[in-house]
């Protein structure tokens, strides 16, 4: 009972916010207002907009094109030194939330957008004025922005995303802007499934005679998916050169195991230049390591040729003498000649040994190059 009377003396004397309270309020706001100028009353001063900028999530990356889709937040903020009352004199009205285009509004421009970013037309934004004159404008939506892929150390590649922002048609002496705060990275930006982001930053930059902000972020890919997928797989047939020659060549098999192994690696190479763009600078690694093993195995297949070239030559031809000293070839007998089905079988073991330190050497390269330099 004490509690409902407490209640009813509290409405008795406590004046609400009432509908005409906003009526007379946007009356009185708004009857001389222009949305045009700034929101200054002397135009020497200069209108400080604070930036708070996030990124939601990664929608979308088109390495070939060179594409990144994010979704962001932007909040701005500023004082509008025509929109200030007195609560009291209103009701106790701290806020109002008036449409869009009513009041000022610093018009954005990103100079990497593919894509026009209408910030007039969001649909999402909310706009709201304090009683001190301060106005919050919150944005969001998909922003399609390009980069330059730096594709050197793929698949242990590290991609640095930028997106400015600068106002239009007002310099630095009109407006500024200032980071409000830097809120690091999201959760659901550390558990994508392709990309880990590593480091992000929100910062001022001057542009000639204009005040913007550039919000920067590095993300590195996740290996494991190309290295199980076209590394290893490559690495293996690089090591299918080697083992080539110890087919034996009688089996018939020996130069179509060497063309196969070629048209293997031919495939993954196609493979590899669609998930790539078509950039000479800078250069990469898999791209030098692919033509690397793919020549390895023309090599190999003219190796074959020449191996079974000799095997088949008539055994009443025999192989020059400095032929049989430099592979060191031994007879089978003391009173026996060396052919040159011996002298195939030797260069099967020496090309054998030969194409096996080659693929070692370009696999240690390779991983090298990608991984330290």
């Amino acid at each position: 009972m004490d509690t409902l009377f407490c209640l009813a003396i509290f409405f008795l004397f406590v004046k609400g916010q009432s509908h005409d309270d906003l009526v007379r309020l946007e009356k009185q706001l708004f009857q001389n207002y222009s949305s045009t100028w700034r929101p200054v009353r002397n135009h020497s001063h200069v209108t400080n907009v604070s930036i708070q900028f996030t990124i939601g999530s990664l929608v979308s990356m088109d390495i070939l094109n060179e594409q990144i889709v994010n979704k962001v937040i932007l909040s701005l903020s500023w004082y509008d030194q025509f929109l200030v009352w007195n609560s009291n004199e209103y009701g106790g009205i701290e806020r109002i939330v008036p449409r869009r285009g009513t009041v000022w509004e610093p018009m954005l421009l990103v100079p990497n957008a593919v894509q026009h970013w209408d910030m007039a037309a969001d649909p999402t934004a909310s706009l709201s004025v304090g009683s001190t004159g301060l106005v919050i404008l919150l944005l969001g939506g998909p922003l399609k922005t390009s980069f330059p892929v730096d594709m050197t150390r793929f698949p242990f590649d590290t991609q640095t995303i930028s997106i400015s922002l600068y106002p239009v048609q007002y310099d630095r002496n009109e407006v500024v802007f200032s980071v409000s705060q830097d809120y690091g990275i999201p959760d659901s930006l550390r558990s994508h499934g392709e990309w880990t982001m590593e480091s992000s930053s929100f910062e001022i930059v001057l542009s000639g005679n204009y005040c913007g902000v550039e919000f920067r972020m590095t993300i590195q890919r996740k290996p494991i998916f190309y290295i199980l997928s076209i590394l290893m797989p490559i690495s293996l047939l690089s090591f299918l050169n080697m083992v080539v020659f110890a087919v034996p060549a009688e089996s018939g098999e020996k130069l179509s195991f060497s063309l196969t192994t070629m048209l293997s690696l031919a495939v993954y190479m196609s493979f590899v230049s669609q998930i790539m763009p078509n950039k000479s600078v800078p250069l990469s690694f898999m791209a030098v390591y692919l033509a690397a093993v793919l020549c390895l195995s023309a090599l190999a297949i003219l190796a074959t040729v020449m191996v079974l070239r000799l095997h088949h030559k008539p055994e009443t031809e025999l192989p020059p003498f400095w032929v049989t000293q430099i592979l060191c070839v031994k007879k089978t007998a003391p009173e026996a000649k060396v052919t040159y089905r011996e002298v195939s079988g030797q260069l099967d073991i020496v090309f054998g040994m030969v194409f096996g330190l080659f693929a070692a050497v370009a696999i240690g390269t390779q991983v090298y190059m990608m991984q330290f330099r």
